[in-house]
This record gives structure tokens, C-alpha cells and sequence, in this order.
């Protein structure tokens, strides 16, 4: 009988970790990955800053344990990644990566829209689109044939801007809309972590509608 039952559990799809990430983080340290995307994450000092920065913040207190931050591009931390020298990589990353097939990626846990907006009773063509400066959305904008105004303060303009949804929400931007690209936003762990995958999804599922509200007043 008790062979059977060993059997009947070993068979049971249950999802484990190739390298006992989440065992190795329980209690002890989280090595997490932060791109530099605002306006999800910044680094402004010794640690990053941000609505994704602190969701990890709040998923290492859950696990008790202590975080180590690590600085880089997609490129290098996924690359980091994959070889298992950090546990998490945070930073506006996209679900459909080139690094996807190499990584392992949650679900979708936010979607959001990149979009032009003019104010109410304004249009599309009154005049160039402010854009805040080395936002990826510019060569979106440059893209649809739009002429690009970069300002720190794109919500103040008093024509069409450009930015995430809960952006223009928080700009008032109401009026006239053009969809330039749809994004899903997604973490990163290491390949072959599914246990691991699956405990930053829960933590996602729970935490993450909170998400937009914090983006839209961070936007103001």
C-alpha cells in the first residue's frame, strides 16, 4: 500500500525545481534582477525604486528573506538568468522576450496599452506629440508618422501625448486615442524553477490589481 501511494504521488503533476530555488530563498536571500523602465522601475540611488521593485520588496518579506539587488539590461540580466545567478528579473520585461524560450516567464500578470491621446475636444494632429525623454514609446510615436516634442512633462502639454494608458488616464488626456502597441508584462526566473514560477505567480495573482492604481498616481 505504501509503494502504491508513493507511486500514485510521484506520478502527481507537481511542479518542482530543477535547482531548489524555492527552497534556497525561504529564509535566506533573493537575488533579484531590476532593469532600469520607468516608469515600473528606476534606479535613482543604491536601490531601485518603483512599483515593481517594491511588489519584489513585498514577495521576499513573505518568503523572510533578505534581498540582494543586481543592477542591469535585459540582455545581461536575463543572460544572468539563465544561468541561475539571480533568482527574479523584474523591470517592464515583456512576455514575448527573444530571451522567452531561454527563461522562464509567469503569466501575464498586467496588460497595458501604449497609445496617443489628445485632451478633451482636442485631436491627434494639434500639433507634435509630447513624449517624455528615453521612453521607448518615442520611436512608436516617430513610427505612426507623428512628430515627437520631448518633455519631462508630457501630462502638461496642451495637445496630444504619449504613454502607457494609466498615463494619459492621470494626464486627462481623454479625448481622441490611437493605439500604437499592446504590451504583456510578465517576471523572469530561471529555466526549469516551475515550483519557483508557480509561487511568483500566486504572489502576482494577489498582489498585482493594486498595481495600476499605484502607476496612475505615481503618473500625476
Amino acid at each position: 500500500a505504501v509503494s502504491l501511494a508513493a507511486a500514485a504521488l510521484s506520478g502527481c503533476d507537481v511542479p518542482r525545481d530543477s535547482h531548489g530555488t524555492s527552497r534556497r530563498v525561504q529564509g535566506a536571500e533573493l537575488r533579484a534582477g531590476v532593469m532600469d523602465a520607468r516608469p515600473f522601475a528606476a534606479w535613482d540611488g543604491p536601490e531601485p525604486s518603483g512599483p515593481e521593485p517594491d511588489l519584489v520588496r513585498r514577495l521576499a518579506a513573505e518568503l523572510g528573506a533578505r534581498i540582494t539587488w543586481v543592477r542591469g539590461s535585459e540582455t545581461t540580466l536575463l543572460a544572468a538568468l539563465e544561468h541561475h545567478e539571480v533568482d527574479l528579473v523584474v523591470g517592464g520585461l515583456l512576455r514575448d522576450t527573444p530571451y522567452a524560450p531561454r527563461v522562464g516567464l509567469t503569466a501575464a500578470y498586467a496588460r497595458y496599452e501604449l497609445a496617443v491621446a489628445a485632451p478633451p475636444g482636442g485631436h491627434l494632429d494639434d500639433g507634435p506629440v509630447a513624449v517624455e525623454p528615453h521612453r521607448h514609446v518615442t520611436a512608436l510615436v516617430r513610427r505612426s508618422g507623428r512628430v515627437v516634442a520631448e518633455t519631462a512633462r508630457p501630462g502638461s502639454s496642451g495637445g496630444p501625448a504619449a504613454g502607457y494608458d494609466f498615463e494619459l488616464a492621470a494626464w486627462g488626456k481623454s479625448g481622441p486615442r490611437e493605439v500604437l502597441a499592446r504590451e504583456e508584462h510578465a517576471f523572469a526566473v530561471p529555466p526549469g524553477e516551475h515550483a519557483w514560477v508557480s509561487r511568483v505567480e500566486g504572489f502576482l495573482r494577489r498582489e498585482a490589481p493594486s498595481l495600476r492604481a499605484r502607476l496612475e498616481e505615481d503618473a500625476k
